[in-house]
């Protein structure tokens, strides 16, 4: 399940694209920067582009996070330098509110105890304090300049009103591009971490199918239906016949392997029955099947099919044939019964199999 929020080849192609994209602009930053004769941003734009050049090493070997926060922290000094020097007209100072964005959502995240941040990236408090302090001080840094040009060497500077404009609009107009990417790409986030945590509660790490919790409410639900006169079921236990030996002789990875293809032919059945059965992890090398009908021949059959398929198939681990073989118990559904006796009925079924000879329903 933790692959999930692993990065993909397309999901990275989308940092180098950015990367590509923040060159381009540092680039036309020192272009505008040596019209205006701002030398020191000059200098800054020609860092940062070396600094994106030499990112593509991180981005190669995938270091997202180093990537991410060096990018984070040049953009907010170039923005920082840029609305100290050239003052609010141009709008710099804008992009030092938007950095805040992202260091708001990703504060205090360092400790979770796992990566499935968003950009897989955190801020601790301490930079988080530490970023807004910072901007607020070159906001009124940037303030006082307006009424001190001498004081950041604004005197020297060549303004242009239509350019102040022009320019303002233009980071004005990235600004909101951004934020709205951003927060747009934090929904997506969202919902996969929510449907992340459901795959958690429902399913089976190792299997893939229900774990006991879901496919319990899943017999709750149809047993509270069946009793107003609806939707009557069946209920069958499968248990794995000789596990432990398996376990023993091959070692649990061997198991886990069999637990693995016994659930993966299972799923395949429950995926061709098209919503006829619901198949679940019951407990260890137990799994449970839900039948939706009232027909027990029907439901037999089905099972009889599921063990065949079983002990048909090829379970080869480290070039040996594992002989596998599933014993079931199926019980229906009865009004005057509980759902735990409907269970019991089946788990005994499934014993007096195991008693019988093994690899057969009961």
């Amino acid at each position: 399940m933790d692959e999930q929020f692993e990065k993909t080849e397309n999901s990275m192609s989308i940092y180098y694209t950015v990367n590509k994209m923040l060159i381009a602009l540092h680039m036309a930053l020192l272009v505008f920067f040596v019209v205006m004769r701002v030398y020191v941003m000059v200098a800054f734009c020609a860092a940062g582009i070396v600094v994106y050049i030499f990112s593509y090493r991180l981005l190669d070997n995938q270091m997202n996070k180093h990537y991410y926060k060096i990018t984070y922290y040049e953009i907010w000094i170039c923005a920082a330098g840029s609305a100290c020097i050239m003052g609010p007209e141009y709008g710099f100072h804008l992009a030092l509110i938007a950095m805040l964005l992202p260091v708001a959502l990703a504060v205090n995240t360092e400790n979770l105890g796992n990566d499935t941040r968003f950009f897989k990236c955190s801020f601790t408090k301490k930079e988080g304090v530490f970023l807004v302090a910072a901007t607020i001080i070159v906001y009124v840094m940037m303030k006082l300049g307006t009424y001190h040009d001498s004081f950041f060497g604004r005197h020297i500077i060549l303004h242009n009103s239509v350019l102040q404009n022009v320019v303002f609009l233009a980071n004005t107009t990235f600004i909101i591009i951004y934020i709205f990417y951003y927060l747009s790409s934090y929904a997506v986030y969202i919902n996969k971490s929510e449907e992340f945590l459901r795959q958690k509660a429902d399913y089976d790490e190792l299997t893939g199918l229900y774990n006991r919790n879901r496919i319990r409410f899943i017999l709750e639900h149809n047993y509270a239906a069946a009793k107003e006169g609806n939707n009557p079921f069946g209920v069958a236990i499968m248990d794995i016949d000789d596990f432990k030996k398996i376990n023993d002789g091959y070692g649990h990875n061997a198991g886990d392997f069999v637990l693995k293809r016994f659930a993966g032919i299972v799923d395949g059945i429950v995926r061709k029955c098209e919503g006829q059965i619901v198949a679940g992890r019951w407990g260890g090398e137990e799994f449970l099947i839900l039948y939706y009908g009232e027909n027990k021949e029907d439901f037999y059959m089905l099972l009889e099919y599921i063990r065949m398929k079983i002990y048909e198939a090829q379970f080869l681990y480290d070039r040996n044939r594992l002989s596998v073989s599933v014993t079931i118990g199926m019980a229906a559904f009865a009004k005057d019964m509980s759902l735990d006796e409907i269970i019991n009925n089946a788990d005994m079924k499934l014993y007096e199999g195991k008693k019988s000879g093994k690899n057969k329903v009961m």
